[in-house]
């Protein structure tokens, strides 16, 4: 599928400017548009980038008429074909989030037409999946290097919008093109093939470890939570995958419920928003190797040590979280997530406020988190506003056991 004309298509940024106002695109999605590598390809937004698994994570905006009819949009659509037939990392579909675009767009390769042709298709929705599901496996251009085992419907009813007419389509698709449809739609929620893989049977070592251990998957049980693993990927303090065999978030059941009472409240409070996890039941040679780094960067005082029990994540009763908009963008909380800094601490946020390093929202946003984690029956530690208890440190130390 090389080869089919992207260069006769292709415009300069200012042109496609010129040629649609200011269009409905923001001015960065329409630079990321813009960009010309070789050949047209786009760079892939992955999971191991914190800034890109945010966008990946948020819940892509629709796409107007004024947006469908623009030049940008045509130069998207060839600029992303380009991208998933790209010979040194192939693909069979393809959303405009992977591409750093957060609209609703996927391209399909139709294996059920003649010459297995890629089609786009803007807006979809899928509004039947048959109760007849299969698994198979799956992988994706945005979670290089693992593949895991999907349980995908049969049969599903796709509705979108017409790129002429503008009037809604529907169209029934079977077997693996319908897979494929199901991968790429819900990309455009936010949502990735590693958040549905089949319970246990694509477990790594240390996931069923976890579970013989009685912890509970969290996204599984709680499935409106979203989850961001940071230390299975580079971003993070530490600047290297820790997570090596741990791709899901796990805690003990008890976590699970006051998350699943949390995110209820926060429903309540505000309509769209959700909780994120960041981190949840760690094993203790990772924080071994964690504390190791922060006697290196004289920041022990943030890391718990590990001759002494280490903290309540080696005990999965501990929960690092955020609130996230409609979207999935986190709200400004003042720091990033593994911020090792006075400007993290909730013991002096009025101090902070009145010295200017942190604002009046991002207080507010810190105060809703908390109000919302502690009523629903976690506890807070000073040193960081993400962090939630399941019980106190001596608890868990008498009566739970190590995450080893």
């Amino acid at each position: 599928m090389k080869g089919i004309g992207l260069h006769a298509l292709w415009l300069p940024v200012a042109m496609l400017a010129t040629a649609c106002g200011n269009g409905a695109f923001t001015a960065e999605e329409r630079t990321r548009i813009g960009q010309s590598p070789d050949e047209g390809i786009m760079r892939l937004w992955t999971i191991d980038d914190r800034s890109d698994s945010l966008l990946l994570r948020r819940k892509a905006a629709p796409l107007d008429r004024k947006t469908i009819a623009s030049a940008e949009f045509a130069v998207l659509k060839e600029r992303m074909l380009a991208t998933v037939n790209d010979t040194t990392n192939q693909g069979v579909g393809i959303a405009a989030p992977q591409v750093g675009i957060s609209r609703r767009l996927i391209a399909v390769q139709r294996f059920d037409k003649q010459g297995f042709p890629f089609e786009f298709y803007a807006n979809p929705e899928i509004v039947y999946a048959s109760a007849s599901r299969h698994p198979g496996r799956e992988g994706c251009l945005s979670i290089p290097g693992r593949s895991g085992t999907v349980l995908r419907s049969d049969t599903i009813v796709l509705r979108y919008t017409d790129e002429t007419s503008f009037d809604l389509r529907a169209d029934t698709v079977t077997g693996f093109t319908a897979v494929i449809f199901q991968h790429e739609t819900d990309h455009l929620d936010g949502v990735l093939y590693i958040d549905k893989l089949a319970p246990e049977n694509d477990d790594t070592p240390t996931e069923r470890k976890m579970r013989e251990r009685g912890l509970v998957n969290l996204a599984e049980a709680v499935p409106s939570l979203r989850v961001n693993l940071v230390y299975a990927t580079p971003d993070n303090f530490m600047g290297v995958v820790l997570y090596e065999d741990l791709h899901k978030a796990f805690a003990l059941p008890a976590v699970a419920s006051n998350l699943r009472e949390a995110q209820r409240k926060l429903a309540e409070r505000v309509p769209g928003a959700g909780l994120l996890v960041y981190d949840a039941a760690r094993p203790f040679p990772i924080q071994k190797r964690m504390w190791e780094k922060a006697v290196a960067l004289d920041k022990t005082y943030y890391v718990a040590d590990p001759a002494k029990g280490g903290g309540l994540h080696n005990y999965g009763a501990a929960v690092d979280v955020t609130i996230v908009d409609s979207l999935g963008r986190p709200l400004p909380m003042g720091t990033p997530f593994d911020f090792f800094g006075e400007e993290a601490h909730t013991d002096r946020e009025e101090e902070l406020l009145a010295r200017g390093r942190i604002t009046r929202e991002e207080l507010a946003n810190r105060k809703l988190l908390r109000e919302i984690m502690t009523g629903s029956g976690f506890l807070t530690v000073k040193s960081e506003w993400w962090h939630f208890n399941l019980v106190r440190r001596e608890e868990a130390r008498e009566t739970l056991k190590l995450i080893e």
